[in-house]
C-alpha cells in the first residue's frame, strides 16, 4: 500500500471519522515520498484477513477467543480489562485505528501500538517497528516498501500500555508457569514483540534467572525460569555451590566444618591438636590426652582440679 501522511487517514481526537473512501483516494494521491503512517491505517484494511473479524469469536489461525468475540476479550473484567478509549477512537465502529486513539487521563491515545509497539523516544516514538518485522518474518511484506525502522527493542520491553491502570496487560514476557496473559483458548504463544518468531519467555531476550532455596542470594545454576523481573525466590546470581545450605555460597566464611562454605573447591577441617580444661571429683580415673599417641592414666584425690595441655 503506498504512503500517505498520516493526516490523510488519522483524524484528530473528537473528530468525525474520514469516509473510507475518500481516505482511500488520498491514499493514491500523495507522493510516495510523503512522510510514512503506520501500515495499515485501520484494523479492516488488512489486519482481519490472519487475525479474524474484530468482534469474532475465531481467528483463521484458529484462536479461541473468550466470551465468543476478540473485543470482548479485550475489554471483559475477567481477561484484558482495557479502558475502551484506550483502542477506540470516537466513531471508529469497532474498526480501530491502527495508532490512535481517544486515550484517557492516564494514557495518550495510541491506539493498537499502545499495546503492539514500542516507544523508541526522539523523533521516532511509539512505533510498531517489531510488529512490522513479525509480519514480514512470515511473508507479509505490505508494509515494508514505505518504512525504514530501527532496530527492534528486545522482547522483554514492555508497550507502553503495559502495567497502566487502564489495562490488565502488564508483562510482555508473559513468564510461566501461570502464564497470566494466555487469555485467548488454544494460544500458547503469546505475543513476539520483537519480529524474531520467539514468542515471550521463549526469546533469550528475557532474562534468566535462578532458584534461590536457601534464601543467601546465590542461585542455583540448574534451577531456571525466564521472566522480565525476577520470580519469587529467584535471583540473578547462579554460583551457589550448594543451594540447600544458607552458609555456603561465594565469598561466605570458611567454618572448618567439612564443607566448601566460600564455594573455592577446597574443603578445610578443624586441627587435631587441642587444649582442654579437665575438672575432677572424688576419686575417678581420668585419661588425659597430651599428644595425640601418648595417653597416660592418672589417679587424683577429692576436690583437686587439674588442667592439661594437649
Amino acid at each position: 500500500m503506498p504512503c500517505a501522511p498520516r493526516e490523510a487517514l488519522e483524524p484528530s481526537p473528537g473528530t468525525p471519522v474520514p469516509d473510507r473512501r475518500r481516505a482511500a483516494v488520498a491514499v493514491w494521491l500523495w507522493p510516495l515520498d510523503a512522510r510514512p503512517v503506520w501500515a495499515y491505517q485501520r484494523y479492516n484494511d488488512g489486519c482481519a484477513d490472519c487475525h479474524g473479524s474484530f468482534t469474532g469469536s475465531t481467528s483463521p489461525k484458529g484462536t479461541i477467543f473468550p466470551l465468543n468475540s476478540k473485543h470482548e476479550m479485550h475489554r471483559g473484567a475477567a481477561y484484558m480489562a482495557t479502558d475502551c478509549a484506550l483502542c477506540h477512537l470516537t466513531g471508529d465502529n469497532f474498526d480501530p485505528f491502527i495508532k490512535q486513539s481517544d486515550g484517557t487521563a492516564n494514557n495518550p491515545g495510541l491506539g493498537c501500538l499502545g499495546c503492539h509497539g514500542n516507544d523508541y523516544g526522539g523523533s521516532i516514538g511509539v512505533t510498531g517497528a517489531g510488529l512490522r518485522a513479525h509480519h514480514a518474518a512470515n511473508g507479509v511484506n505490505s508494509c515494508s516498501g514505505c518504512h525504514t525502522d530501527p532496530t527492534p527493542l528486545p522482547e522483554s520491553d514492555s508497550p507502553p500500555y503495559y502495567g497502566t491502570v487502564d489495562t490488565h496487560a502488564a508483562d510482555p514476557c508473559n513468564s510461566g508457569p501461570a502464564y497470566l496473559e494466555n487469555w485467548s483458548v488454544g494460544d500458547t504463544l503469546g505475543l513476539d514483540n520483537d519480529g524474531d518468531n520467539l514468542y515471550d519467555a521463549a526469546d533469550p531476550d528475557v532474562p534468566t534467572w535462578y532458584r534461590d532455596a536457601d534464601n543467601d542470594t546465590y542461585g542455583d545454576l540448574n534451577t531456571t525460569q525466564r521472566a522480565c523481573a525476577a520470580p519469587t525466590g529467584y535471583v540473578a546470581d547462579h554460583s551457589d555451590c550448594n543451594d540447600n545450605d544458607p552458609t555456603t555460597y561465594p565469598g561466605a566464611p570458611e567454618l572448618c566444618d567439612g564443607i566448601d562454605n566460600n564455594c573455592d573447591g577446597t574443603i578445610r577441617r578443624m586441627s587435631r591438636t587441642s587444649t582442654r580444661t579437665a575438672i575432677v571429683a572424688a576419686p575417678a580415673t581420668v585419661t588425659i590426652t597430651t599428644p595425640p599417641s601418648t595417653r597416660a592414666r592418672r589417679r587424683f584425690a577429692t576436690g583437686r582440679t587439674t588442667t592439661a595441655t594437649a
